[in-house]
């Protein structure tokens, strides 16, 4: 019989159950690599708990996965990856000719070094977006920026289109040939 000085209390033992099943785990995680910036900026690990995907027209996704600062999970957002591609699970990579192509911006919000830039290279590889939807991408920017993570998104139209209409300058240059 275990002595009841070193017994949890029932109450206890429950919220750890919730706080590991109830999904502490972040939604979304970003690892970045900025050659071009100095320490500590050059690296960052962010995790984020905002991941949205919306359906387009041309049967497109439009994904949104959004970070506060570095070491946080909560708080204002200011690094988003915004990318749009086909609209069914599969690996799609950057820049191709086909149907399987996909688009996107990384974008700094706040701070010294906010701005955007275009990826323009590298690979998503999505899972079925019929619930929620899972992937993984390894994409590179237009300013040498590397950007590698993970996601599980859910169907939120409303939060993407207010990101597409906040930002509105930068989504548009997604449009321009």
């Amino acid at each position: 019989m275990i002595d009841s000085r070193f017994r949890l209390p029932a109450w206890l033992g429950s919220g750890v159950f919730l706080i590991f099943a109830g999904g502490c785990f972040p939604l979304a995680r970003l690892d970045v690599t900025q050659p071009h910036l100095p320490d500590p900026q050059s690296h960052i690990t962010l995790e984020g708990n905002w991941a949205y995907f919306a359906p387009s027209d041309h049967d497109m996704l439009r994904v949104l996965l959004a970070f506060p600062l570095p070491q946080s999970r909560h708080g204002d957002r200011h690094y988003y990856i915004y990318v749009r591609c086909p609209a069914h699970a599969g690996s799609f990579a950057y820049g191709g000719e086909s149907d399987d192509s996909l688009s996107g911006l990384f974008l700094q919000s706040h701070g010294r070094y906010a701005g955007m830039t275009l990826i323009r290279g590298g690979t998503l590889n999505l899972g079925d977006p019929s619930g929620s939807c899972g992937g993984q991408f390894a994409l590179t920017c237009e300013d040498g920026t590397e950007l590698k993570g993970t996601f599980t998104a859910q169907r939120r139209e409303w939060d993407v289109m207010q990101f597409e209409e906040q930002y509105r300058h930068y989504v548009r240059v997604l449009d321009s040939p």
